[in-house]
């Protein structure tokens, strides 16, 4: 089952005996827990039926036990156990008589950041329950979805150019993203549209300043900042191809200024090329482009182009491939 169909699922009533939600996507993990208490005691107060766990500190004796036991008065229970990847081996082994024979009147949810069952046990967890993978998207239309919905929740829309630039500079950490939707939420007040002119006040700018860094430091040949810099946007939790699209964008308005440049072109006619409005970014753009030539320009994006291909076919390691890029970058800089 993949999140999305989730909350279908539940409003089409009764819950399996066993959730396990894991991967690197806490926000939407999050949400998932408080949408199954929400549904679980239709919106009630769950009182005494309501237990939970962590897996660092409790024991599978004690939660199977209080899966298997209910409350004085109550119908059912809910049981969360977080951090349930931190369960040693030797421990997993005794869920597996639970999956064979989970309670009726019970449902028993795991949150962990990675699948902890392997085998036997995996295979009777799925037979039992539910498995849903959250993972940090790595799609571009994933990612301005989420923007989308986002601000639809709160009562707003996006206009097209104010989503694509803020799936631009907020990678795909979507607790990054969400925190930034609601900053330009409140900022924009009564205000239904939320405009590019406003996410430009707002928006944490550390991913495109990032970009213009590293741009600039391949462009000046220096090898060790640029790799550094690479280091950080993936450190920030940017996904390889996420990073490829950003350096992309950037080589190609950097290629527009050029030749907008030789073409005796004035800022704010390069600006418009562009399509930005915003004097400081024109202006470190048209920089930049002065120390890129345009035959270097053209061997820049048939590189980029090329890494794209390797990220989405190859086995080679997403962080291998993009500091080979880098590294072929700075020979092709004048």
């Amino acid at each position: 089952m993949c999140p999305s169909d989730l909350k279908k699922a539940f409003s089409k009533g009764g819950f399996p005996p066993i959730y396990y939600l894991y991967g690197a996507n806490t926000l939407l993990i999050d949400k998932a827990v408080e949408d199954i208490k929400t549904d679980f005691f239709s919106g009630q107060d769950p009182g005494l039926g309501l237990e939970s766990f962590d897996g660092q500190s409790n024991s599978p004796s004690e939660i199977i036990n209080s899966v298997r036991t209910l409350p004085f008065g109550a119908k059912k229970k809910l049981v969360i156990v977080k951090n349930s990847s931190s369960f040693k081996a030797g421990q997993i082994e005794k869920f597996d008589s639970y999956f064979s024979s989970p309670s009726k009147y019970a449902c028993l949810v795991f949150v962990a950041e990675k699948m902890l069952f392997k085998g036997k046990l995996l295979t009777a967890l799925k037979k039992a329950g539910q498995v849903v993978s959250f993972e940090k998207p790595k799609k571009e239309g994933d990612i301005k979805k989420f923007i989308s919905e986002s601000f639809r929740q709160r009562g707003k829309k996006i206009s097209a150019d104010a989503l694509n630039f803020m799936a631009d500079n907020t990678g795909n950490d979507l607790g990054i993203i969400d925190k930034e939707v609601e900053k330009a939420a409140l900022f924009c007040g009564e205000k239904n549209i939320v405009e590019i002119n406003d996410l430009d006040e707002i928006l944490s700018t550390g991913n495109r300043d990032t970009i213009f860094d590293l741009v600039e430091a391949v462009g000046k040949g220096n090898i060790q900042k640029s790799l550094l810099l690479l280091g950080t946007l993936m450190d920030n939790g940017n996904h390889p191809l996420s990073i490829l699209k950003m350096i992309s964008r950037q080589f190609r308005l950097i290629s527009i200024a050029k030749e907008a440049g030789i073409k005796g072109l004035s800022r704010s006619e390069i600006g418009e090329k562009l399509g930005l409005n915003y004097d400081s970014i024109i202006m470190k753009i048209i920089e930049q482009a002065r120390g890129w030539s345009a035959h270097g320009l053209t061997r820049v994006l048939e590189e980029i182009f090329e890494s794209d291909c390797r990220l989405k076919s190859s086995r080679v390691k997403g962080k291998v491939i993009m500091e080979e890029l880098i590294f072929r970058l700075v020979t092709f800089r004048d």
